[in-house]
């Protein structure tokens, strides 16, 4: 009965470790996709001005 309890709590434990692994993965890939769109429209924007100076 003891060993059913420890299997079924670190089961548990083991669930919610990968889910909480994988929304931290996540959020990471939106923070970059994020970063890299950002990083494109102030090239974009820099462009733009550089132009308007010549």
């Amino acid at each position: 009965m003891k060993n059913d309890k420890f299997i079924i709590l670190t089961s548990l434990f083991t669930l919610f470790l990968n889910s909480s692994i994988l929304e931290a993965k996540e959020r990471a890939g939106e923070r970059s996709d994020r970063d890299s769109s950002l990083r494109h429209s102030n090239r974009k924007e820099r462009e733009r001005r550089e132009k308007f100076r010549l």
